[in-house]
């Protein structure tokens, strides 16, 4: 029968002693070794008591605490200063440039633009809150531009920069004027009269061959001049072209259309419906034109009726 030491080699041999001196030392009570808590590559001085493993752990948890509420602190830091970052984009503390947006318009003159800045200053000085983008009121902004600025047909506010805005302004294009006293009025195809004109003269003018003094009467009142504008315009949607326009003598309640290529005029009276009168000098035109007929003139005065010479 082998020996212990030729049965097993040196390395185990060691190991064996090893453990044997280790057992005889917990037969004497050295150490308090708890041996089922040996592991090979483990010592003694590698082993953790429990109090400093629950230590230990209650840090990490304090750690992951500590982290959690950083990370809640700063999305909510990050929340807060897009809102204020969304909120300047939106507001409009001051306007820095004007601009008409129409094609064909002449530029601004610096005593234009001081006016439109002055009124849509006093405009958001009386309705502080609308300096906001989602909390204006963009039609009553326009009509208050109109109240003092009638050549303005649309107006509204871009963002440029921060905190800062630009005025965009849709001016009215004229379609006939009217000079009178030295002082020049045009006309739109809406019928808006106003004074300020950034596009070239409109050819057809109204002739004032009636003599009257103007003075306060109807010959220069925006409902004329707004009764020209839009028989003109619903003249136009038939293609009838309207070449001039003139007030008879000793007349101030009706008006005279020469069309072009027609040496006739037709008579309108001013206090009718704009897009009725219209719709009655397209119907003789074409009643005119089939049947050859060569007139002085054609009244279309009264509704529904019509008269030529």
């Amino acid at each position: 029968m082998l020996k212990y030491s030729q049965r097993f080699p040196p390395m185990f041999n060691r190991k064996k002693d090893e453990v044997d001196r280790l057992s005889a030392r917990r037969g004497s009570g050295e150490g308090n070794f708890n041996m089922a808590a040996y592991h090979r590559g483990t010592t003694l001085t590698n082993l953790n008591r429990p109090d400093d493993i629950g230590e230990e752990r209650k840090k990490l948890k304090r750690l992951r605490a500590m982290r959690r509420r950083l990370v809640g602190v700063m999305l909510v830091l990050f929340i807060i200063v897009a809102f204020g970052v969304a909120l300047l984009l939106q507001y409009t503390g001051r306007i820095g440039g004007v601009k008409i947006t129409n094609k064909g318009a002449s530029q601004l003159t610096e005593t234009d633009r001081n006016k439109y800045l002055r009124i849509a200053d006093a405009y958001f000085a009386a309705n502080s809150f609308e300096r906001f983008s989602f909390a204006r009121r963009e039609s009553v902004m326009l009509q208050y531009f109109q109240t003092q600025a009638p050549e303005v047909s649309a107006v509204s506010i871009t963002p440029s920069g921060l905190a800062s805005g630009r005025l965009n302004i849709i001016v009215r294009q004229p379609v006939a004027m009217w000079v009178s006293g030295g002082n020049t009025s045009f006309v739109d195809s809406s019928g808006v009269v106003f004074e300020r004109n950034y596009f070239v003269a409109p050819s057809l003018a109204i002739e004032d061959n009636s003599g009257v003094s103007v003075s306060g009467k109807m010959a220069t009142s925006s409902n004329f001049l707004s009764f020209v504008g839009q028989v003109t315009a619903e003249l136009k949607k038939q293609n009838l072209e309207v070449a001039r326009v003139t007030l008879p003598r000793g007349s101030i309640r009706y008006v005279e259309f020469y069309l072009a290529n027609r040496v006739y005029p037709f008579k309108a009276q001013i206090t009718r419906n704009a897009t009725s009168e219209a719709s009655d000098i397209a119907v003789m035109t074409r009643y005119v034109d089939s049947h050859g007929l060569s007139p002085q003139y054609v009244d279309c005065r009264v509704e529904g009726r019509a008269y030529w010479k």
